[in-house]
C-alpha cells in the first residue's frame, strides 16, 4: 500500500485497505499485522463503530494502534456513523432503534432500510435531538480519549487520522424511486424530529430582513406550500453541513494534535438504487449488477460535496468503499478490476480515492495489486487532475436535479461537477462557469459573491426566477443595467436568455429563464458552452465506450478510454485540434513523464509491460500518423486504455473561444447589431437571423427603451 504523506493533500492516501480491527483476535493482533506488513501493506483503514466503541472492555483499539505504531503504519480511522460496516447495525447502538419515532422517514412515511449484511436495519433520522445528543456525547468521549492515549502513549497517534464523514443524508432514499436512477425524486428525511426542525428553521431563515423588506406579504410568499420542495432541499442541504459543522466541532478541543480530515464515503452497495438488485442477487445466486455499479460511481463523482465554513477548506474529497458484502463479492476478477480502476482514476484525480476490504483486496492477483498501487503513487503525486471545467449549483446534492443538468453533464462530462455550495465554487481557481439551477433560491450575500466571481472574467449563468430576495433582485437588476450601454444581447435558443457583459473584463452574466429549462435546452446548453469556451476535448464514436479526460503537469493531457462491456469494442476517437497520441503506459515505461522518483519510475515500466501489448493504438489513415484529430482504437472487454495526448492546450483553449466573441462585439467599421448578429453565427450553435437583439445590442439604448422594448427581466 501507499506510503508517506503529500503535503499539499487533505488527504493524502488514493487506495487503503481496510482492517476491521475489532474481528481481530488479541492473541493473534501482532502476527496479524506482520503479515500485512510482509504483503507490502504500510496504511490501513479501519471503522470506528459506534457500539463497538462503547462496548470495548479489552482496550483493543488503544492495542491495535499500539501494534501499528510499532511497525510504523499509517492509520486512518473513520469516526462518523456508515453502513456498509461488517458491524451488526453497521456499529449504531441497539437501544436507537427501540424508539420508533427515532427512525427516519420518507416522503411517504416509510422506514429507510440498509439492506446490506450482516443484518438488514432502519436508519435512524440525524436530526432526532436524543440521536444528536448520543451522538455529541460519544464524539466528546473519543476526543477524550484520543488526548488520553496520547498522554499516556507518545508517539502513538503520530501515523493516525481521524475521518469525518457526510454520514447517512445520502442514503434517505426509497429503493422504488432509485430503481431506475440513482439519485431520482427527492432525498431527505420527513421523520416528525425533522419536520419540526424544518419549521423552526425556515421560521428563523425567513425572518431575516431581506425576506421582509417590502413587508409582510413578501415575507409570507416563501413559506406557501408552491415553495415548499425548494425549502425541503435547502433544508436538507443545511442540515447536512450544520452536521458535519458540528461534528469537527466536538473533536480537537482536548486532542489537539489530532490530525482531522472530512471526505465523503459512498458505498455503491448500500445504496438505495441497488436494494432491489441486491436481494435478487442474494435470493438467485446471481452475480451482482456489474453495470449498475459502474453506472453509480459516474453519479457519484459528478457530486462535489463540501466542508461548512470553518472547517479544514470547503472541499471534502470522495471516496468509494468496497465492502465485499453485495454484488460486488460476485463479480468476476476482471469487473472487480474494472471498477477499482475507474474508482481510482475519478476520485483518486479528485484528490480522493478507494477504500476497499482486506478480504477483497487479497482475493486479487498480485500483479493487478501491483498495478494498482502504481497507478496511486502517480494520482497522489499530481501526475494525474481531473479538472472542474463547469459547475451546477443546486438547492440539495443529493435530490435530483434540474434536466438542464443533463445537458451540461452530456456535453462536459466527467468535468462538470454538481455542487450545492457557493463555497466549494470561490474555492477552484480553474472554475469558469457556472450554471444555476432554476430551484436555487439567493440571498443577497450569495448573488453579491457570484457576481464579483463573474466580473473577474467568468461566466455566471442564472435562472429568472422569483426566488430572489429583494435585496438580490436589485443586485442583479443593478448589474445588467451596468451592461445595458455595452454588449448584450436577447437570444432565444429553444430556452429564452440574456447575455451581458458584466466588469471590465470577460465576465459573462447570463439569464436565462427557469421557466422554460424543461424544454428542448440542448442549443440553448450548447450555446453557453461554446461562449465560455468549455468544450469537450474529445468524443468517441461508438456509445458504449466513455472517457476520462486527466490533465497533467505541463502541456500534456491523458485520456483514459474505459470499456464496461464483455465485448471488445473498436471505435474512432476525435479531438477538438490536431494533437499526437501515444500509449501513456509506455511512454512511463520510457520514463518520460515518471513522477515521484526511481521508485515509481520502475513500477510504471512494470504497469506498461503488462498492459501494453494489449492495448495498440491504431492512427487512421485520414489523419497524419505523427499529429491528426481522428483515431482509431481497439479497447478489450473491460478494459481501460490509457492514452498520452500532446498538444492540446486546454487553457489556451478556453481563452480563445472566450475572447471571440469579445473581439467581435468590439470590431471597428461595423453597427453593433451587426457584429453581434456575425458573432452569434460563430460562436452560439443553432443561433438564425430571426433571433432578434432589439436596442439591448445597439450601445446607443438607453435604460427606458430598454425597458419599453423588453421589460426589466424579472427575477
Amino acid at each position: 500500500m501507499l506510503s508517506g504523506d503529500q503535503n499539499n493533500s487533505v488527504f493524502p492516501f488514493s487506495i487503503q485497505v481496510l482492517v476491521n480491527y475489532w474481528e481481530i483476535r488479541q492473541a493473534i493482533l501482532s502476527e496479524r499485522i506482520n503479515s500485512l506488513c510482509r504483503n507490502g501493506v504500510s496504511h490501513l483503514c479501519s471503522f470506528l463503530p459506534w457500539q463497538a466503541v462503547e462496548s470495548d472492555i479489552s482496550h483493543s483499539l488503544t492495542r491495535f494502534l499500539q501494534a501499528c505504531a510499532q511497525k510504523k503504519l499509517n492509520v486512518t480511522l473513520i469516526l462518523s456513523p456508515e453502513v456498509g460496516v461488517h458491524y451488526a447495525n453497521s456499529g449504531f447502538p441497539k437501544d436507537l432503534f427501540n424508539k420508533v419515532d427515532l427512525l427516519a422517514r420518507s416522503q411517504k412515511s416509510e422506514t429507510m432500510q440498509s439492506p446490506l449484511p450482516p443484518n438488514v436495519f432502519s436508519l435512524p433520522s440525524l436530526l432526532h435531538p436524543e440521536f444528536q445528543k448520543r451522538y455529541h456525547n460519544y464524539l466528546t468521549r473519543m476526543d477524550s480519549y484520543f488526548a488520553d492515549v496520547d498522554r499516556l502513549h507518545p508517539g502513538v497517534l503520530d501515523r493516525v487520522r481521524v475521518v469525518l464523514t457526510g454520514s447517512l443524508w445520502k442514503y434517505y432514499r426509497l429503493p422504488k424511486l432509485s430503481a431506475l436512477h440513482s439519485f431520482e425524486g427527492s432525498s431527505g428525511d420527513y421523520s416528525p424530529a425533522a419536520i419540526s426542525t424544518f419549521r423552526q428553521k425556515l421560521d428563523a431563515h425567513y425572518s431575516q430582513r431581506e425576506f421582509g423588506e417590502a413587508g409582510v406579504a413578501s415575507n409570507q410568499r416563501w413559506k406557501t406550500r408552491a415553495m415548499e420542495e425548494t425549502n425541503r432541499r435547502w433544508f436538507f442541504q443545511s442540515a447536512e453541513d450544520q452536521f458535519r459543522f458540528r461534528s469537527a466541532q466536538f473533536l480537537k478541543k482536548r486532542s489537539v494534535s489530532l490530525k482531522v480530515s472530512q471526505v465523503e464515503l459512498y458505498t455503491p452497495e448500500a445504496d438505495p438504487a441497488f436494494a432491489y438488485s441486491n436481494f435478487l442477487q442474494l435470493v438467485s445466486g446471481a452475480s451482482g449488477d456489474f453495470q449498475r455499479l459502474s453506472s453509480f460511481l459516474d453519479e457519484a463523482a459528478m457530486r462535489g460535496s463540501s466542508v461548512a465554513s470553518g472547517s479544514q477548506g470547503a472541499v471534502a474529497p470522495n471516496f468509494v468503499h468496497w465492502t465485499g458484502l453485495g454484488g460486488f463479492r460476485t463479480l468476476s476478477d476482471s469487473e472487480k478490476q474494472f471498477l477499482i480502476l475507474k474508482s481510482l482514476l475519478l476520485m483518486g484525480s479528485q484528490k480522493g480515492g478507494v477504500i476497499i476490504d482486506e478480504e477483497e483486496w487479497f482475493g486479487l492477483s498480485h500483479s493487478f495489486r501491483n498495478r494498482v498501487e502504481i497507478l496511486a503513487a502517480a494520482v497522489s503525486a499530481g501526475e494525474f487532475e481531473l479538472q472542474n471545467r463547469a459547475f451546477y449549483l443546486v438547492p440539495h446534492l443529493w435530490s435530483n436535479p434540474d434536466p438542464l443538468w443533463n445537458q451540461v453533464y452530456t456535453r462536459v462530462g466527467h468535468q462538470a461537477r454538481l455542487v450545492a455550495s457557493i463555497d466549494r465554487v470561490l474555492a477552484d481557481p480553474d472554475a469558469r462557469l457556472l450554471f444555476v439551477d432554476p430551484s436555487y433560491g439567493f440571498t443577497q450575500t450569495q448573488i453579491a459573491q457570484l457576481l464579483e466571481w463573474a466580473r473577474s472574467g467568468r461566466m455566471l449563468v442564472i435562472p429568472k426566477s422569483r426566488l430572489y430576495s429583494d435585496a438580490a433582485e436589485n443586485l442583479v437588476k443593478d448589474a445588467i443595467e451596468e451592461s445595458a450601454g455595452r454588449n448584450s444581447m436577447e437570444i432565444d435558443l429553444g430556452v429564452p436568455f440574456h447575455l451581458h457583459q458584466v466588469g471590465p473584463g470577460k465576465g459573462r452574466l447570463v439569464v436565462y429563464d427557469g421557466s422554460k429549462s424543461k424544454e428542448d435546452s440542448s442549443h440553448f446548453i450548447s450555446s453557453i458552452l461554446s461562449v465560455a469556451g468549455v468544450q469537450n476535448i474529445c468524443a468517441l464514436s461508438d456509445i458504449r465506450l466513455r472517457t476520462i479526460p486527466l490533465s497533467r503537469p505541463g502541456s500534456a493531457a491523458a485520456v483514459f478510454v474505459m470499456n464496461s462491456t464483455s465485448r471488445p469494442v473498436g471505435a474512432d476517437l476525435f479531438f477538438s485540434a490536431p494533437v499526437s497520441v501515444s500509449d501513456l503506459a509506455l511512454e512511463m515505461r520510457q520514463g518520460k513523464r515518471a513522477v515521484g522518483g526511481n521508485p515509481i519510475q520502475q513500477g510504471l515500466a512494470a504497469l506498461a509491460e503488462d498492459i501494453a501489448h494489449r492495448n495498440p493504438i491504431r492512427v487512421n489513415t485520414e489523419a497524419s500518423p505523427k499529429r491528426g484529430q481522428r483515431f482509431s482504437l481497439d479497447v478489450p472487454s473491460c478494459g481501460i486504455m490509457p492514452i498520452s495526448v500532446d498538444g492540446l492546450d486546454l487553457k489556451s483553449f478556453e481563452e480563445s473561444a472566450q475572447e471571440s466573441l469579445a473581439a467581435a462585439l468590439v470590431s471597428q467599421g461595423e453597427k453593433p447589431g451587426d457584429v453581434a448578429s456575425r458573432s452569434a453565427h460563430s460562436e452560439l450553435p443553432g443561433f438564425s437571423d430571426s433571433v432578434s437583439f432589439g436596442s439591448v445590442a445597439d450601445g446607443s439604448a438607453t435604460e427606458e427603451k430598454i425597458k419599453e422594448d423588453h421589460g426589466r427581466p424579472e427575477l
